[in-house]
């Protein structure tokens, strides 16, 4: 820290605190007046760009060092982007501002979104070549999270508006990733017409009540197309089918609730359901179909054919997801509201495979947070190699063994909180027995939290994600390791999901 930066610190000390004033307006009067006694002259001193953008830097350091004041980040951060972001040598720090905004202060994320937004979208119009496709992504990335806030909030308009400025700006910056981000433009899109298919048979329904055709069509909409069981549930009643009269409301229950006989016939049902129908209600069906399968596994421990038939069809299950991956991803059990600050198609159906192995995570209330995911290719490592193995959800996994470490790093900060970090991975040849590998989150070379996960854990022939649990009581900068123990295996990527 600076020597300038204790001395506001010390300052920011000595002023009355929020809670004394006990009012969010006392804390904004208060950022405002450590504001007025350490910046204002110097921002209104500025006057050349160049002498705005040296203070707007001033500023963002400022907020960096005021983590503990969430009213004086947001005045820092907000002076910081008007001072930086008209000119082309200051669109880095306006950019940073905004970007400490959304993180810091929750109830600013929206309006902060769309300030960085607008930016990286001028800065895309002022590049060209190599920079216009780099910046272009940025804008990407950050509109694709705003798209799945809304999108689990349940507004579908709103989703197909942000998507189309999505692909826009894919057009724009010629994004290799058009194709796909169309496909997801196309998934909104079908979402929105489920949506208003919805209050047309709602309306059938409240003319008569003898409508057992709409009934039924309303359930599978609002079970395969939005992704919402527990309205599904409502309607399965009056469809006069036997049937989903029983598994939909089944459908929706906790699954840890939910015993292995009907988990499995839960999980055969939404297979069958997923043979027949639109791409995005085909994946729906069999993104629940895995997750049903996965948690009857989790029940049934007895080696038997049955065991081995279900592991058989969650490896085909894979494979018929990889090829449908953006849909897939759009089409996630909703069941848990995850967010995801960066993108990542599968987060939603990753959680949900952890949660099934764990009644903890199951019971999991409030918005579950994707902080960041690593593909396999980004750590450090002390051997192995990418290559294509099916059902991935990266380009290329890596593949090999070790007897010691395999995979470290990054070291990467986290704050307070509490994390899980999900290893996604299989081991290349069919395995028996405890303690097949080590996966741990470590510090400074020691271990901080870690799993020996053993056979009757893994997906057979095919891929397992294993959730690390991790709190954090400091702020702290730490790194995910794989030991394989000399087996050959694959990693896949690493997720970092931060808990209510």
């Amino acid at each position: 820290m600076t020597r300038f930066m204790v001395a506001c610190a010390l300052t920011y000390a000595l002023l009355p605190s929020a809670a004394a004033v006990g009012a969010e307006t006392g804390a904004a009067e208060e950022a405002k007046a450590f504001y007025q006694s350490l910046y204002a002259e110097k921002v209104k001193a500025a006057k050349t760009a160049s002498e705005k953008v040296a203070v707007a830097k001033m500023l963002v350091v400022g907020a960096k060092e005021s983590s503990a004041h969430p009213a004086l980040v947001k005045l820092l951060c907000e002076q910081a982007y008007d001072l930086a972001n008209m000119t082309q040598e200051g669109h880095a720090t306006a950019a940073e501002a905004m970007q400490i905004l959304m993180a810091s202060a929750p109830d600013q994320r929206a309006p902060a979104a769309e300030k960085l937004a607008a930016l990286y979208q001028r800065m895309m119009i002022a590049s060209r070549g190599d920079e216009r496709t780099r910046v272009g992504q940025l804008l990407i990335d950050l509109l694709l999270v705003q798209a799945a806030e809304v999108t689990a909030k349940g507004e579908p308009a709103e989703a197909v508006a942000i998507y189309r400025r999505i692909v826009s700006a894919a057009t724009d910056s010629k994004s290799p990733r058009t194709v796909e981000l169309r496909k997801q433009l196309d998934g909104a899109v079908d979402r929105q017409r489920a949506s208003n298919r919805i209050g047309q048979l709602q309306e059938r329904l409240l003319r008569s009540a003898a409508d057992f055709e709409a009934a039924r069509e309303l359930t599978l909409l609002y079970l395969l197309d939005l992704n919402q069981p527990e309205n599904a549930a409502k309607y399965a009643g009056r469809a006069k089918d036997e049937k989903l009269a029983r598994l939909v409301p089944l459908a929706a229950e906790d699954p840890s609730a939910v015993a292995e006989e009907p988990a499995l016939e839960l999980a055969d049902w939404f297979r069958d359901l997923g043979k027949t129908g639109g791409e995005a209600a085909r994946a729906s069906a069999l993104t629940r179909a895995k997750e049903w399968y996965q948690h009857f596994l989790s029940l049934h421990q007895t080696q038997d054919l049955s065991r081995k038939r279900v592991e058989l069809t969650i490896v085909d299950l894979d494979a018929q997801l990889a090829k449908m991956a953006p849909v897939a991803a759009r089409t996630a059990s909703s069941k848990y509201k995850v967010i995801a600050k960066v993108e990542c198609k599968e987060a939603a159906a990753v959680y949900a495979e952890i949660a099934q192995r764990s009644e903890s995570l199951a019971k999991e209330k409030g918005e579950i947070t994707l902080v960041n995911v690593h593909d396999a290719t980004k750590l450090s490592r002390h051997s192995g190699s990418p290559q294509k193995v099916a059902g991935s959800y990266s380009d290329t996994p890596v593949v090999g063994t070790a007897g010691g470490i395999m995979f470290y790093g990054p070291y990467e900060q986290f704050e307070p909180g509490r994390y899980v970090i999900v290893y996604r991975f299989r081991f290349m040849q069919e395995e028996t027995g405890d303690s097949l590998c080590f996966l741990d989150v470590a510090r400074n070379g020691n271990t901080v939290s870690g799993h020996r996960p053993g056979a009757k854990e893994l997906v057979a022939k095919g891929w397992t994600s294993i959730g690390i649990p991790l709190k954090v009581d400091q702020a702290q900068a730490l790194e995910y390791r794989l030991w394989p123990n000399n087996r050959q295996i694959a990693l896949d990527r690493v997720y970092v999901f931060r808990l209510p």
